[in-house]
């Protein structure tokens, strides 16, 4: 077998292995690579699809009837009361799935005078590494879509550190179901 394999790399020579070891790295970088991603780019458009989807319906809500109508569509898209424990335990479990630690929470909620909708805010303060910290913020807004990052803050307390102190205050738009 050795004698062989030998054989063969005598016959095809230095340029011959150079390119049976580029065509197999190619293979391998294809089936590694590049597959993943467009079935990664396929799961995306559908996704995509299946949003605009949903945007396109609440359009026609949105713009079909009386002012009272639209108005109450309007409502409708806000996130309910009953959302906001489960909204928490969201940001909390994304915090602890990327090693954020969230030392502190500050929770306001204020009602909106005249109006059937409030405004929830919530503002965390933790340690973390800096990258972390990105992902964590970014895995947050991906999926809580109602959720905007009002104010995020990044504090090193010493060079030789190799955490940040994080502060994010988000904040959401909810409607009052009385």
């Amino acid at each position: 077998m050795k004698a062989l394999f030998a054989r063969w790399m005598e016959a095809l020579g230095p340029a011959g292995t150079v390119g049976i070891g580029l065509a197999v790295f190619c293979a391998a970088f294809y089936f590694g690579t590049i597959r993943p991603g467009e079935q990664r780019l396929a799961e995306l458009r559908l996704e995509q699809a299946r949003l605009e989807r949903i945007h396109a319906q609440r359009v026609r809500d949105a713009e079909g009837g009386s002012v009272e109508e639209r108005l109450q569509g309007f409502y409708n898209l806000l996130a309910s009361e009953q959302l906001i424990g489960k909204l928490l335990k969201t940001i909390d479990a994304t915090a602890r799935r990327n090693g954020v630690v969230l030392r502190q929470g500050s929770y306001r909620f204020k009602w909106e005078a005249g109006s059937r909708s409030g405004r929830y805010e919530v503002t965390y303060t933790g340690q973390t590494p800096y990258h972390q910290a990105r992902i964590f913020l970014h895995e947050v807004l991906r999926d809580l879509p109602m959720l905007s990052l009002d104010e995020v803050s990044f504090q090193r307390q010493q060079i030789t550190s190799g955490t940040t102190e994080l502060t994010a205050r988000f904040s959401m738009l909810v409607r009052r179901d009385s």
